[in-house]
């Protein structure tokens, strides 16, 4: 009897395995679970890839400039690729809450607190609200003093669309069939600043393709893999890097490692593929930098 239910438990096991393997197989050729690593890091939607202030640590009163790039799939790199930029500069408590009482979730703030910032800071007494619509933009930060050793967190929220039409009726709240993305920025406020330097991308690397020295494009093969690979500085020592690559098209084994492999897409065109390089300090979040390449995939 021992030996029977022994006997089923392994034709039972070994049946497991097979259906699982087969429907891997099947999910395989279906494109699914066992290609999901190709879309590592891949832009597949409007996207903000990164929002840089300049520089990321002021003293009141000082003067900011905030610099975004966003990405549309769709248009990238055709006439059609006009996006436009709304910047909101608002100061907010450490709990996400704006003069009058309005809180938000700055983790995963959406269109409607962004509307509400809009119609109800303007109204509510004691609201620091600065607006823009150009990019890069530059904003003066309030000349409110901190405590002793305190500092002030300032945010800046971005909403960038993929036309005027569409950022108007974001901002006007309607319906809209276009495309856009939400982005925060934390600018820290202190009077005596430890200063945080931005990271600095001197060049980003595609080996081994080679680069066309007029247009400055990396030169690939169809399906070709490339060793993406960055040189970074930065003034302050000590700071840890932490890298995120993006692409619109083909493969990368991992989007988080200093050194990357990307395989080219099999169709020729020209594929951008963008870095942003974040430096992580102990008591504080960094500043980051943005750079991009393009490599042109021929016959």
């Amino acid at each position: 009897m021992k030996r029977d239910k022994e006997r089923k438990s392994f034709l039972f096991s070994n049946w497991l395995l097979a259906t699982c393997y087969l429907l891997l197989v099947f999910i395989s050729s279906c494109g699914g679970i066992a290609d999901l690593k190709k879309y590592l890091g891949m832009i597949g939607q409007f996207q903000i890839v990164s929002i840089i202030t300049e520089p990321p640590e002021v003293r009141p009163g000082e003067t900011v400039t905030l610099r975004a790039t966003a990405v549309n799939p769709e248009t990238w790199g055709t006439a059609d690729d006009q996006i436009v930029y709304s910047w909101v500069f608002l100061n907010l408590d450490a709990n996400g809450e704006m003069p009058g009482g309005v809180t938000f979730n700055i983790n995963k703030f959406t269109l409607s607190d962004y509307l509400k910032i809009l119609t109800q800071c303007p109204e509510t007494p004691g609201c620091e609200l600065q607006l823009g619509e150009i990019n890069p933009w530059t904003v003066t930060v309030p000349a409110q003093f901190p405590g002793e050793g305190e500092s002030i967190s300032y945010n800046v929220f971005l909403a960038a669309a993929d036309s005027t039409a569409t950022l108007s009726a974001l901002v006007q709240g309607q319906e809209t069939t276009g495309k856009y993305a939400l982005g925060i920025k934390s600018i820290k406020v202190s009077q005596v600043t430890q200063y945080n330097h931005n990271p600095i991308i001197q060049e980003i690397f595609c080996d081994p393709a080679t680069r066309d020295v007029s247009t400055g494009r990396f030169q690939a093969s169809p399906g070709e893999t490339c060793t993406l690979h960055a040189q970074v500085t930065d003034l302050d020592m000590g700071d840890m890097m932490v890298y995120r690559w993006l692409i619109l098209a083909g493969r990368l084994d991992s989007s988080n490692q200093e050194e990357v492999q990307w395989k080219a897409p099999d169709q020729p065109g020209l594929y951008p593929i963008y870095l942003v390089v974040r430096d992580e300090q102990i008591d504080f979040k960094g500043g980051q930098a943005e750079g991009e390449i393009q490599v042109e995939v021929g016959n």
